[in-house]
């Protein structure tokens, strides 16, 4: 339809374009999706990222394997998280447990045989934000909420 109403326009090919680029976009985010890989070993792991980048990792760098539960924003539905630090307590490998199963977050804690940290209770975002920021991305990492007492 859009395309009938913008030919006595000469706008077609504007409209062409913008639908050639929106396609490319998906078949690229789904192939970067079905290509983002962890490969892990009791020698370390290598992690295939969306964009990308692979990144390497011995096993003598883990220093802590932290395992929690997140609440999903506005429910009261729960997801895995899977943080591995090194010593210097630098995040070099984070599953969300939108994207990876349980069982593949504890086959990483399992091959990597680190010190394992398991918070029981689930936490939110801003709670998490607020006794451990460096675990999160930079985009997570948002002002909390603080009133006065």
């Amino acid at each position: 339809m859009l395309y009938w109403l913008t030919i006595p326009h000469d706008l077609w090919l504007l409209v062409a374009l913008s639908q050639l680029l929106a396609t490319a976009l998906i078949f690229y985010g789904v192939y970067a999706h079905r290509h983002t890989s962890i490969h892990v070993s009791h020698r370390g792991f290598s992690e295939r990222g969306f964009f990308g980048r692979t990144t390497q990792h011995a096993a003598a760098e883990v220093d802590t394997i932290i395992f929690l539960e997140m609440y999903q924003s506005d429910t009261l539905d729960t997801y895995a998280q899977l943080f591995v630090t090194e010593k210097s307590g630098k995040v070099i490998l984070r599953m969300r447990g939108q994207f990876w199963a349980r069982a593949d977050m504890e086959m990483v804690v399992e091959e990597l045989a680190a010190p394992v940290v398991r918070i029981n209770a689930p936490m939110t975002l801003n709670e998490l934000n607020r006794i451990s920021p460096e675990l999160l991305y930079w985009f997570e990492r948002r002002p909390v909420s603080r009133s006065a007492s």
